[in-house]
């Protein structure tokens, strides 16, 4: 199905009169003529997965809409939004490293008296010179 879904059912429909296929042949045909995606979308949804052609028809084409209903919000979010999606907030390198080194070698570097930021002797983290200045 490369068009929306309401134009594959009724292709679908007119097709599916020249087979005599019985009810269950028509649900297996159409659902392999759906993009993986929306089949599954469809047998997962929470009423369960439809039982005659007729219901699976009419959730094809459901859930096809929303989904181009949700891609035109997107791109009037992107419009309104100048294109820029929300910030994602990511944890600090100095975070990852100072949890790395707690987990190794947390107590070889207290012994030693080794800064946790840069591993060097004479200081500790907050007197680091290796902190970036916050007018940077």
């Amino acid at each position: 199905m490369k068009e929306r879904a309401d134009e594959y059912t009724y292709q679908f429909t007119y097709l599916v009169k020249q087979t005599g296929y019985n009810d269950a042949a028509q649900i297996v045909a159409f659902k392999r003529g759906l993009p993986r995606s929306l089949a599954l979308k469809i047998m997962t949804r929470p009423k369960g997965a439809p039982t005659t052609i007729k219901d699976w028809m009419d959730a094809a084409i459901l859930f096809n809409e929303s989904y181009k209903q949700a891609l035109e919000y997107g791109k009037t979010w992107d419009e309104e939004h100048g294109g820029r999606k929300p910030q994602r907030s990511f944890r600090k390198k100095e975070d990852v490293a100072i949890k790395q080194i707690a987990e190794i070698d947390q107590k070889d570097y207290m012994t030693k008296g080794l800064c946790f930021r840069c591993g060097r002797a004479g200081h500790r983290i907050r007197d680091c010179p290796d902190t970036p200045k916050k007018d940077e």
